[in-house]
């Protein structure tokens, strides 16, 4: 380039170039800018669909309780329930098995992961959402992921309780009480049958017992 317009050519011809000088051809010159960012790309959705960490207590899954959960009796379809009322639970679970029995299928597939509070991890099966529970005249649509639970068939976690609102919980009584459209509703507990302490062995073979469910 230099050689050619210290000579006065043209940089395209061996012609010299004069001001107003017009090439015999148009030339077209493709460029591009250099940019640091890269082009978008397709983004990588989340198999967890709310973000959230799923996790569920020792209680929940040895079919044990303590000073604060309750237990209670309710009913999804025609089929009577177990249920765990379980602060230490994040999210409402229910039992794959009493699931398959009432043709539950779950609404969304994905696996999801659920840590167990000793650390273990157990694969859900899927999500069934707007399931019918009713518990002592109260109907309610709840969503549920679906886990091998032993000695409950239901799970109702912090995630059912937030629902509620302002909430009086008296575990001395069993009673929760809550308030719906400016009506006081109530839900009475049960008390646990021969309630038992669980060791820390006991509750690593009763969660290993699962072994098709857990994430290694």
């Amino acid at each position: 380039m230099r050689e050619r317009q210290e000579r006065g050519l043209c940089f395209n011809y061996d012609e010299k170039f004069a001001p107003g000088h017009k090439c015999k051809k148009l030339f077209l010159i493709d460029g591009y800018y250099e940019d640091d960012e890269s082009p978008d790309e397709t983004p990588e959705w989340s198999t967890n669909l709310d973000e959230e960490t799923l996790e569920i207590s020792l209680q929940a899954m040895t079919g044990s309780s303590n000073p604060q959960t309750m237990r209670i009796r309710g009913v999804i379809q025609t089929k009577k329930v177990v249920l765990l009322v379980d602060s230490s639970s994040t999210h409402n679970f229910l039992n794959e098995n009493v699931a398959a029995k009432m043709c539950l299928s779950p609404t969304e597939a994905t696996r999801f992961e659920v840590v167990v509070a000793n650390g273990k991890k157990l694969a859900s099966k899927g999500l069934c959402k707007g399931i019918r529970l009713v518990i002592q005249g109260v109907p309610m649509e709840v969503d549920f992921y679906l886990l091998p639970l032993g000695g409950y068939d239901v799970i109702l976690g912090a995630q059912w309780l937030r629902l509620l609102g302002p909430i009086l919980w008296d575990f001395n009584k069993l009673l929760i009480k809550f308030r719906i459209k400016r009506k006081v509703l109530e839900l009475q507990g049960e008390a646990s049958p021969a309630n038992r302490v669980v060791g820390e062995e006991q509750i690593i073979k009763e969660v290993s017992k699962r072994q098709e469910g857990i994430l290694l």
